[in-house]
């Protein structure tokens, strides 16, 4: 993906060098799952750094999680989006 893509994405983790590709045991995804659905106002951003992964690979966890309970997904407010006032 192109440089100026991700940092239109996310400067910070742009700038970042590509993880490797990590094995975690099914009971650290279910845990990472529960402590981002269990935490009032995390962001998968905050969640993953305090774990040391990936922001998109908690969020895989999560939707992949929802799914697998039968939980709808729909156009929902995203949690990691920061909203802008009128400054």
């Amino acid at each position: 993906m192109d440089t100026l893509i991700l940092d239109l994405l996310d400067p910070e983790e742009a700038r970042r060098p590509p993880m490797a590709m990590k094995d975690y045991s099914d009971e650290f995804k279910a845990d990472a799952v529960a402590l981002y659905e269990s935490t009032p106002g995390a962001t998968y951003k905050s969640i993953a750094a305090d774990l040391g992964i990936n922001r998109s690979t908690l969020r895989e966890w999560v939707l992949r999680d929802r799914e697998g309970r039968g939980v709808t997904v729909g156009p929902a407010p995203e949690r990691d989006v920061a909203v802008r006032g009128s400054g």
